[in-house]
């Protein structure tokens, strides 16, 4: 716990992810924003409902209130909710607005549904 307060910066990945996360916001369609903050929440999510039935954290536990806040089923609806977002806006978008919105690089397919921001990332759990 020490070691991590005193670190001051960023691990590459989070770094990287931030990074991506301000880039989409600041160069990208609202569909991308959404896609590049989607995998955090549902991470947090599954990261909750593994600690809670696997360490079973008591009250002594230094992140116990972490872990049952993200286990907690309202966290749950709140991930279901945020992913039926660019499910929408692909809904409403038609086939034009889902090749805007959730423009690939060259040769990855755009799919007919909302379901790339899922997929991309890589987690299904509801």
């Amino acid at each position: 716990m020490e070691e991590l307060e005193r670190a001051d910066e960023l691990a590459p990945t989070a770094r990287n992810y931030t990074r991506h996360t301000l880039y989409s916001a600041h160069s990208g369609t609202l569909g991308e924003l959404l896609c590049a903050l989607y995998p955090c929440p549902l991470t947090y999510r599954e990261i909750g409902l593994r600690l809670k039935d696997d360490v079973k954290p008591e009250e002594s536990h230094p992140f116990k209130e972490w872990i049952e806040f993200h286990a907690d089923p309202v966290v749950g609806d709140i991930c279901r909710e945020f992913a039926r977002c660019p499910d929408g806006l692909a809904e409403r978008a038609g086939k034009d607005g889902r090749e805007l919105h959730y423009k690939l690089p060259d040769g990855v397919p755009v799919l007919e549904d909302g379901q790339r921001a899922r997929g991309m990332a890589g987690l299904v759990r509801s």
